[in-house]
């Protein structure tokens, strides 16, 4: 069995009525469902977060994405 799991659940999550665990016999299958769950999350939910996937040896867990580091002093113009 390979279990999908949401492992923060914010308020869009608890609301949402997504199941917080599941087990499904095909790691495919699996992978497909968790895909979906985290499309799902990141293209209905309130946007206040986003959603990503992570193997963790036979199972998929569904947590925030990292958020990418704030940038030090650039500006991302060119004369930096």
């Amino acid at each position: 069995m390979h279990n999908i799991t949401i492992t923060h659940q914010c308020g869009c999550v608890k609301r949402s009525g997504l199941e917080i665990e599941t087990s499904i016999v095909s790691k495919d299958d699996a992978l497909m469902k968790a895909l979906d769950m985290k499309n799902i999350m990141n293209e209905k939910f309130c946007g206040k977060h986003n959603f990503d996937i992570t193997e963790d040896k036979e199972n998929f867990l569904i947590s925030f994405a990292a958020k990418a580091p704030a940038s030090s002093s650039c500006c991302g113009g060119t004369s930096c």
